[in-house]
């Protein structure tokens, strides 16, 4: 497959190559699991460092040392927002409640159709100015 070939749904827009150097998103991220040109990109970057900002969202019966890091991506309008999200693992039990806003760093794990994100270092901070991702 081309890794230049860009690849779009949900209203999120990237590419493989995108994918395959520099930084990691969140968007990036969101982005290469809604294909399995974005997936493979994303198993080949399995273990690398990331770092993401959002806020905490708990799920019902999770661990307590895990939790759902979310952001919303506004294309337009609110009303059109996106869910954007990675699982979190090895965090505090009890560290962080639903809606804090956390920045995570640890390495990132491609898991099916979702992303792992063991982490590190996880650190309250405040609710950033611009809270919605945007492309």
């Amino acid at each position: 497959a081309d890794r230049r070939s860009a690849f779009s749904s949900g209203g999120i827009s990237t590419s493989a190559s995108d994918i395959a150097a520099g930084d990691l998103s969140l968007l990036d991220v969101a982005g290469g699991l809604r294909s399995g040109e974005g997936v493979d990109a994303l198993i080949e970057r399995a273990g690398e460092d990331v770092d993401f900002t959002g806020f905490v969202t708990r799920e019902a019966g999770a661990p307590a040392d895990e939790f759902v890091l979310t952001r919303f991506l506004v294309s337009c309008c609110v009303a059109d927002a996106l869910s954007v999200s990675v699982r979190v693992v090895g965090a505090p039990p009890g560290g962080f409640k639903a809606d804090d806003w956390v920045r995570v760093s640890g390495q990132m794990y491609p898991l099916g159709r979702e992303v792992i994100v063991d982490s590190t270092t996880i650190e309250a901070v405040e609710r950033p100015k611009r809270p919605y991702l945007s492309q």
